[in-house]
């Protein structure tokens, strides 16, 4: 998902997550947080066109995810975030860099402290630090 265009909507990002599901998962996070920092530099009429909804990803953790995700980042940009953002809640918590958290029991603590409402509600594991290393 790489190129010279403006930022990819949260439709787009739920289709490449589909495509690249069952990839690295750390690899896909970083891809879906590397997409949303683009929003950043989104005026707000791009932004409301940005956040049409996705179809679903086909896997329920990485539809947390984006959602969870999205309604941080607009938070952020101080928008309230769309109704879709909140349709998935996880029943087992999800962490995207379980395979690296288990060797260190610190950093899944830390994860879980971390982790901003928006995800931590829908049952995903995502510090905030994700979001800031871009």
């Amino acid at each position: 998902m790489t190129g010279v265009r403006g930022p990819r909507s949260a439709r787009e990002i739920a289709a490449w997550v589909a495509v690249h599901v069952d990839d690295e998962p750390s690899h896909v996070a970083r891809v879906v947080t590397n997409e949303l920092h683009r929003w950043n530099s989104a005026d707000e009429d791009s932004l409301r066109a940005l956040v049409e909804e996705p179809l679903p990803v086909g896997d329920e953790r990485w539809d947390a995810l984006l959602e969870g995700a999205v309604a941080y980042v607009l938070r952020l940009r101080d928008v309230t975030p769309p109704e879709w953002t909140r349709r998935t809640t996880l029943d087992e918590g999800f962490d995207p860099y379980a395979d690296i958290h288990q060797s260190v029991t610190a950093l899944v603590n830390f994860g879980v402290l971390d982790t901003p409402g928006e995800l931590l509600n829908k049952g995903v594991i995502f510090s905030r630090k994700n979001f800031e290393r871009l």
